[in-house]
């Protein structure tokens, strides 16, 4: 009788696999008939009926398995003229394992050996009908895998050859990554095997590589080489290794590149991306450099693209990048007063120091360690002072309030003397301010209010009793209100 994978029936049952040579529950059995199932479910009551003459069934492990026993139960003494056991690992190309002829048995054992698979097929000849209660795999311990024989061969401009061995059939993931501003690549090999090889191709001339391979067993156990490095021959062409846009002031700017070998630069500057024009450049040869620009505007963005040449005239560029200047606070450093100078024990306990004025134009916007905190608002005004030191001509304040308790009522004066005030600005409401959060996650809420005065010293003044908010409903506002930062931008 001729049997086809079509014609045959795929009968699935749970995958359980027990190690340390215990019995193998087998996933699924490939036989064209019903009770195909019951030779791999586990009933000694079930059984599995055969004709006589040639009889042959598959066994699909799930994944492969490192197989020591097989067990055959059959219903009661039956004579065997050929037993065979083949493996496979893609059910397609087959390898005779075991042999036996002529035996007469109701328990047909195999001490297997090299039998480590995915799929098993088993052949049975008979000169009578007979019948099946189950079929029985015990699995053998792995041995420990490793990753041995790493070998890096063929080595071209734009191409490596790896192979390496591992201990026992095993599926491998292959990293490699150029050693600077690489992205990190994957090649994966989906077959159980030992003997290994991958070629990668696309490579850059002159280059360094590194690689490791980890090594994944049947039961999913990972082992790991060593990272290992190589370099393809060739001159190669220049390539940032570092680039940085660094010490940005509202009017400065830094930027600082590492190229892989000595090269010229061209800077391209400006303030859109069509209207670049070439603002620096240096003919010496340098591996890196820091570029400074002057002249900026604050609060402005700004493009540019930067150019490496080598010694032999090849050219490389940045893409478009840009830079953002922030803008110019006058109030940062400078001296402060008044009545936010509540110490919370806790911030003081965790090393920040006191949660005084000065917090608010210390340029930190982190709670514990730029926090200001008023005297309870219920019982008195608060405020708080900035002198400027000279008179300057205010655009706005970027006002940093904590989330949890800001002021829902308060004024802003300013002076040219500090005795003479003029309010300039009443009635505020910082729940009208931008939600955003701290570099350390804290959450605050910025209100930002347009000035346009000219003055020396300005003041953030509430009346006692103010109303006060919080962004949390669930919770009531804090007695104490609480300010990270004022910032006084200049025009």
């Amino acid at each position: 009788m001729k049997m086809t994978l079509k014609t045959w029936t795929l009968i699935f049952s749970l995958a359980l696999i027990v190690n340390l040579y215990g019995a193998v529950k087998i996933p699924g059995v490939f036989l064209n008939q019903p009770d195909a199932g019951n030779l791999i479910d586990g009933k000694q009551e079930t059984v599995t009926k055969f004709n006589s003459g040639e009889n042959t069934f598959s066994l699909q492990m799930g994944t492969v398995v490192d197989i020591g026993k097989i067990k055959i139960y059959f219903v009661k003494e039956t004579a065997v003229r050929k037993f065979q056991i083949f493996i496979s690992d893609d059910f397609m190309n087959w390898k005779k394992v075991s042999e036996y002829k002529d035996v007469k048995t109701d328990l047909l054992e195999v001490d297997a050996e090299n039998i480590a698979t995915i799929f098993l097929k088993i052949v049975i000849e008979t000169p009578a009908a007979f019948e099946i209660r189950e079929v029985v795999c015990f699995e053998k311990k792995s041995p420990p895998n490793a990753v041995t024989d790493i070998k890096v061969t063929g080595i071209t401009e734009s191409s490596v050859k790896v192979t390496w061995n591992t201990k026992i059939k095993s599926q491998d993931f292959f990293y490699y990554q150029k050693k600077y501003n690489g992205k990190l690549e994957m090649l994966v090999e989906v077959n159980y095997i030992t003997n290994h090889s991958v070629t990668i191709d696309g490579l850059m001339k002159g280059s360094e590589y590194s690689f490791k391979i980890v090594s994944e067993s049947p039961d999913g156990t990972r082992v790991e080489s060593k990272q290992i490095e190589f370099k393809t021959p060739g001159v190669p062409l220049p390539e940032f290794h570092q680039l940085t846009a660094k010490n940005i002031t509202p009017f400065t700017a830094k930027l600082f590149y590492e190229a892989n070998l000595p090269v010229s630069y061209e800077l391209h500057f400006g303030p859109a991306p069509d209207k670049l024009k070439k603002i620096k450049e240096d003919k010496t040869p340098a591996v890196s450099r820091d570029i400074d620009i002057a002249g900026l505007t604050q609060e402005t963005g700004y493009y540019y693209v930067i150019y490496l040449k080598d010694a032999a005239g090849n050219v490389i560029k940045t893409p478009v990048l840009t830079l953002n200047t922030p803008p110019n606070n006058i109030a940062l450093g400078k001296k402060a007063w008044g009545t936010f100078n509540h110490i919370d024990p806790t911030i003081k306990e965790k090393g920040y120091g006191e949660s005084t004025v000065g917090k608010v134009v210390d340029g930190s916007l982190n709670y514990f360690g730029g926090m200001a905190i008023s005297y309870n608002a219920d019982n008195s005004d608060q405020y708080v002072v900035i002198d400027l030191e000279k008179v300057s001509d205010i655009k706005r304040l970027d006002i940093y309030w904590w989330a949890l308790s800001f002021s829902k009522d308060y004024r802003i004066d300013v002076s040219i003397d500090g005795k003479n005030w003029k309010t300039v600005k009443e009635h505020l409401d910082a729940a009208q301010g931008k939600d955003m959060r701290s570099p350390m996650g804290d959450y605050l809420v910025l209100h930002s209010i347009p000035l346009d005065q000219a003055a020396r010293f300005v003041r953030l003044y509430v009346l006692a009793k103010a109303q006060r908010g919080t962004r949390e409903k669930k919770w009531l506002p804090w007695p104490n209100l609480y300010l990270c930062e004022i910032a006084v931008i200049s025009k």
